[in-house]
């Protein structure tokens, strides 16, 4: 049986001349100075970048503003966000949280599970609030470090080669976990009662990550807000596999807009390890467009790379 049909919310949305609306938002936490892949310097400050996707009209000077608050409501920092720059489509700027300000994420069984709220605001030049948005962050550093394997390491008895592991705030951790496959044949079925009933167990079986397995559909934001408080990493992967896919433009422009769309939606997350392009897909040298398409969360960072 195929499950086919629309299970999603569907909004219509009708603004006023003056008004504009929030589609999607991207906040991205790293470490001053840190690069693709290679593990940052701990001691530096956190870069804070977000951005907004909008509908309508932005007014003329519009600026960036932002509160930074702990669970308790009680506000870490504030300030007007930097480097603002706008299009027709998107609104972004930076900040800086100073090292020690805040503390760290860490995966169950390593460390507490540190949340903040961070509400960036959308306003005018005379500082009206036009539209704002408001995600729940942690901030940590998480590497997939595939670096050569060093003089000190092959000293102690590791094998030539490269490393494959991750590296959560610094520390070296032997992940642990399971295929996370779709929890149902109907999505609409899945609720937050489900997941969290799943992730107390994924917890008591002393493991801190799954791979959320493709083909399926992707996670909603639900999942990956009891990832973040369960301590639990999600390596999670593009909706493709099993099939050759079209290569013409039309297909690789949607596919683009797909990625981008859901990246942006949950990079906020600590629980998100990294992006993986996808389940099984037959390499073929001209499909690369689509193949090669991978984007990494600061785990490795968002930055996108295309072939």
């Amino acid at each position: 049986m195929l499950a086919a049909g629309p299970w999603q919310p569907a909004w219509i949305v009708q603004l006023d001349s003056q008004a504009v609306h929030i589609r999607n938002s991207i906040v991205d936490i790293y470490r001053q100075g840190q690069l693709n892949l290679l593990p940052p310097d701990q001691s530096q400050p956190w870069v804070m970048n977000a951005s907004l996707n909008y509908f309508g009209i932005l007014p003329n000077n519009a600026t960036l503003s932002y509160v930074l608050t702990d669970l308790q409501n009680r506000t870490i920092s504030s300030g007007a966000l930097s480097d603002v720059n706008t299009t027709n489509a998107t609104v972004t700027g930076s900040t800086m949280i100073p090292d020690g300000a805040v503390d760290l994420w860490w995966p169950s069984q390593l460390g507490p599970q540190n949340l903040y709220y961070i509400t960036i605001s959308l306003q005018s030049s005379s500082k009206t609030t036009v539209a704002s948005v408001t995600k729940r962050v942690g901030f940590r550093t998480i590497v997939l470090n595939e670096t050569p394997i060093s003089d000190v390491q092959l000293a102690q008895g590791i094998a030539a080669g490269n490393n494959w592991h991750f590296e959560i705030n610094g520390h070296e951790f032997y992940a642990k976990g399971s295929n996370f496959i779709p929890p149902d044949p109907f999505w609409a079925r899945v609720t937050p009662q489900r997941i969290e009933q799943l992730f107390q167990s994924v917890v008591a079986g002393n493991q801190n990550m799954l791979r959320v397995w493709a083909s399926g559909a992707y996670s909603p934001d639900f999942i990956y807000d009891l990832a973040d408080e369960y301590g639990i990493l999600l390596w999670s992967e593009f909706e493709f596999g099993d099939a050759l896919y079209p290569v013409d433009q039309a297909f690789l422009d949607n596919v683009r807009a797909e990625a981008e769309y859901n990246v942006r939606r949950v990079n906020h997350h600590p629980s998100l390890a990294l992006w993986a392009v996808s389940i099984a897909i037959p390499l073929r040298v001209h499909c690369g467009h689509l193949l090669t398409y991978v984007l990494f969360n600061r785990a490795a960072t968002n930055w996108r790379t295309w072939n």
